[in-house]
């Protein structure tokens, strides 16, 4: 299988970075909810974990592979609007800001205009409550959205607003906030990709969720860092298990010198590397029944 492996790579170089990291500056963040610090049990500098967050591959590029499949469009998967105002904690709007964010990312790529509306309307109240809501050009999107000829327009913007957050959040030293809300999207692109997966047999997505036990490895260690949390405490034990359900999954790297070529006046650098994934029939459903268990805690707190 054909993959970019830059990305990878980096994922690697930067865990190194992170261990390398621990016994730098020590931050504390507050929780919005009830003034409660959250310290970090590792001391890891917000600089650090902010460039490891923004190295882990975002939602979209997991769901644009899906809609890539050609399988159709599958709204029960998604975590239903009608679940928003029962989020009242800072642990929980933050997780399901991000779980809300793949939503529509996927919604969006399959041009569902009245659905990404109520996404977008959910997202809007979970990022006002968590201060973050102005980094979010939610009037520009939803003008946009009254046209399907917009939706490169309408991921772009929601992919830089999510990104403006992370920013914000990191120059705060919220980097409890900025974790849970990776951890939310990362969880429900792997849900969507393991179930479409399952149900598909479709051999391109089971391979990119064991390709995930690569950012697993950094989630684990972000997560790691507020240690000794009630609520991060009970997230690292499940983040504990879906680690050692990919214990057994193998992934192999051959590097190939980059082609460049030119596209539409453009020179481009294509990488030519190649990965391979051991992973068996039950290793894949213990993978995706663990995320199906962690996403339902998520959602239904």
């Amino acid at each position: 299988m054909k993959r970019t492996n830059k990305k990878a790579a980096f994922l690697f170089l930067s865990i190194g970075i992170l261990l390398g990291a621990c016994g730098g500056s020590k931050n504390e963040d507050v929780d919005l909810e009830d003034s409660t610090s959250v310290k970090k049990n590792v001391n890891i500098s917000s600089d650090v974990i902010h460039e490891v967050i923004k190295s882990i591959p975002p939602p979209v590029e997991i769901t644009s592979l899906i809609k890539e499949s050609g399988v159709s469009f599958r709204s029960e998967l998604l975590n239903s609007t009608e679940n928003a105002p029962k989020y009242t904690t800072t642990y929980h709007k933050a997780l399901n800001l991000g779980l809300y964010g793949a939503d529509l990312g996927y919604i969006n790529l399959y041009e569902k205009t009245y659905q990404s509306l109520q996404y977008l309307d959910a997202v809007r109240s979970l990022a006002n409550d968590l201060n973050v809501g102005q980094f979010f050009d939610f009037e520009t999107i939803k003008r946009l959205a009254s046209n399907d000829k917009n939706i490169d327009s309408i991921i772009y913007i929601s992919t830089t607003s999510f990104e403006k957050m992370n920013d914000y959040l990191a120059k705060q030293q919220r980097d409890n906030i900025s974790t849970l809300m990776l951890m939310g999207g990362w969880i429900e692109s792997m849900h969507l990709a393991s179930s479409i997966g399952k149900s598909e047999n479709n051999q391109e997505l089971i391979k990119r969720v064991g390709e995930q036990k690569v950012a697993l490895d950094q989630i684990n260690i972000l997560v790691e860092a507020f240690k000794g949390n009630e609520e991060f405490d009970a997230l690292i034990q499940d983040i504990a298990e879906l680690k050692k359900a990919y214990d057994e999954v193998k992934i192999t790297y051959e590097y190939h010198e980059p082609v460049t070529k030119e596209v539409n006046g453009m020179l481009v650098v294509e990488d030519n590397s190649t990965s391979k994934i051991e992973m068996s029939s039950e290793q894949f459903n213990a993978i995706s029944t663990k995320i199906a268990e962690i996403r339902k805690k998520f959602v239904n707190q």
